[in-house]
């Protein structure tokens, strides 16, 4: 009997081990952001740790209203909009798309919030009503840039590693540091 039990915890940790390495987001996108500092650096951030996905945004002082909108083929879960300021407000509609407007002025304003069952993640960002520039989104622990104000962070379907793959931009697939633009 014990042996079976053994056996059996063996044989469902070796199942449970590469069905979540299956579902991981890519390495470069995890961690709080390290040019993140309020009221030193304006933009917004986007990151993934242990506890979700992570936005935010800051200024330098000057009051900036970001808006946009976040997507997956998946649903949103936890939405946490603690760090809210008076007016800033989301909106989560069918439980895949979230609508956003922060006003910042210097102080960090975002959400946190967690994905099931999804694929990808898809961000599309303005700042005073304009196309955000790339290089004032930071995305993972090194702040890389994507593309272009809308961008897709996507799940590397077979993560066993820490390499990302990387294809031609002309090809539907993954570019740049693991995602895509739509």
């Amino acid at each position: 009997m014990k042996k079976s039990v053994v056996f059996l915890l063996i044989l469902l940790s070796i199942l449970y081990l590469p069905a979540t390495a299956l579902m991981a987001w890519a390495p470069n996108y995890e961690g709080e952001p390290d040019i993140l500092n309020p009221n030193h650096i304006s933009g917004a951030f986007v990151w993934h740790d242990y506890n979700g996905f992570h936005l935010r945004t800051t200024t330098v002082g000057d009051k900036h209203t970001f808006t946009g909108t976040i997507h997956t083929n998946g649903h949103f879960q936890n939405v946490d909009d603690r760090f809210f300021r008076d007016k800033d407000y989301y909106h989560l509609s069918d439980r895949d798309t979230v609508d956003f407007q922060f006003t910042t002025t210097g102080r960090t304003v975002g959400i946190d919030f967690d994905i099931a069952d999804g694929d990808y993640l898809s961000l599309e960002i303005y700042m005073d009503g304009h196309k955000i520039s790339p290089m004032d989104i930071y995305v993972g622990k090194d702040g890389w840039h994507p593309g272009k104000y809308k961008f897709t962070l996507n799940r590397l379907p077979y993560y066993y590693d820490e390499r990302v793959v990387i294809v031609h931009p002309r090809w539907h697939g993954y570019w740049g540091w693991g995602y895509h633009h739509r």
